[in-house]
């Protein structure tokens, strides 16, 4: 895998290595996206409205996107994530971009809904709505058909994260306070606890799945029946991991430490670094299927969160670069 360097920093002047996105209107040092032409082209930016973004899923044919809004800043969304809190009870609206190249959105009337995933036939999706204080699995219709619900009696208390292949949901729940990964039928039928974890993401050709357990990078073999870990850092966690559409990557994010000028810390140092500080933002990696080639995607002291793949090697990503919440996108090179 080529190595490659996508950084989101703040920085004062462009370097001559690297192209720059530059943000508008700021002060002399301004919020800039640098970036590798060989690996990483075409990236922009998606949105232009700077409202509080979470939760992406690009739909099957790389050409709609869902998303979700939450009526609080990311920084609190952001804080309960880094404090393992759930900071998913923010009320929220769910919305569709119809073409993924252009900004104009369009409400789909669900409130308090989260982690939208597509079906294969990219009309119908799958997400999770918090009613009386438990999540439930539903699916919808992007052209406002009405809900049906998947778990109208839910597994644990909060079912959550679907990912849909061949018509088998695989979810997150939380039971006895401990997450489980399930797997079930599109209709709700044949709920099976499969083991400990969270974050489920099905392979695109193979009977397994990326999740996440203890802030590590594990995959299930169904097949097997069998958990191996593919990657873990004792110090910082690791979310939201999923295969490249030719199943040779996983994509994740990752609490990583910063120094004061908001650069990427040594691995010897890094801890120290971090307590001394208690400064650490989401960053994107990468990493080869069975673990190997760790590269670094973003760095710095801005966020980068809620990675997910579309169409021909297209990423997608929310950044507050700029101070502006938004989604970003970006073809890679691996």
């Amino acid at each position: 895998m080529k190595k490659f360097i996508f950084l989101a920093s703040v920085i004062a002047f462009s370097m001559t290595a690297f192209s720059c996105v530059s943000m508008s209107s700021m002060p002399k040092e301004e919020i800039q996206i640098s970036y590798d032409k060989s690996v990483l082209q075409n990236v922009s930016r998606v949105t232009d409205d700077g409202l509080s973004k979470i939760e992406l899923a690009v739909s099957p044919d790389g050409n709609q996107l869902l998303y979700v809004e939450i009526d609080k800043s990311v920084s609190s969304y952001i804080t309960n994530m880094k404090n393992s809190n759930s900071g998913y009870y923010y009320d929220s609206q769910m919305y569709l971009l119809r073409d993924i190249s252009r900004p104009s959105k369009t409400p789909l009337g669900l409130t308090f809904s989260y982690w939208p995933a597509w079906n294969k036939n990219g009309k119908e999706f799958v997400f999770a709505a918090l009613e009386n204080n438990q999540f439930k699995l539903v699916r919808a219709n992007v052209e406002g058909g009405r809900k049906t619900y998947i778990t109208r009696t839910p597994i644990g208390t909060e079912d959550g994260r679907p990912d849909i292949k061949n018509n088998i949901i695989l979810c997150q729940t939380k039971i006895n306070g401990k997450w489980q990964i399930a797997t079930l039928n599109y209709d709700g039928t044949e709920i099976t606890l499969i083991c400990e974890g969270h974050s489920p993401k099905w392979n695109p050709a193979e009977n397994k799945f990326v999740f996440i357990r203890d802030g590590g990078i594990f995959e299930m073999n169904l097949d097997l029946n069998q958990a191996t870990e593919i990657y873990k850092d004792a110090d910082f966690p690791c979310y939201q991991p999923s295969y490249s559409k030719d199943g040779k990557c996983i994509l994740f994010e990752q609490l990583t430490p910063i120094n004061a000028k908001g650069t990427m810390t040594s691995s010897l140092s890094k801890r120290i670094i971090s307590i001394a500080n208690n400064r650490t933002n989401f960053h994107l990696y990468l990493i080869s299927a069975d673990g190997m080639n760790k590269t670094q995607l973003t760095s710095g002291s801005v966020d980068a969160y809620s990675p997910v793949w579309g169409a021909d090697n297209t990423i997608f990503f929310i950044s507050a670069a700029n101070n502006k919440t938004d989604i970003w996108k970006a073809k890679v090179q691996y």
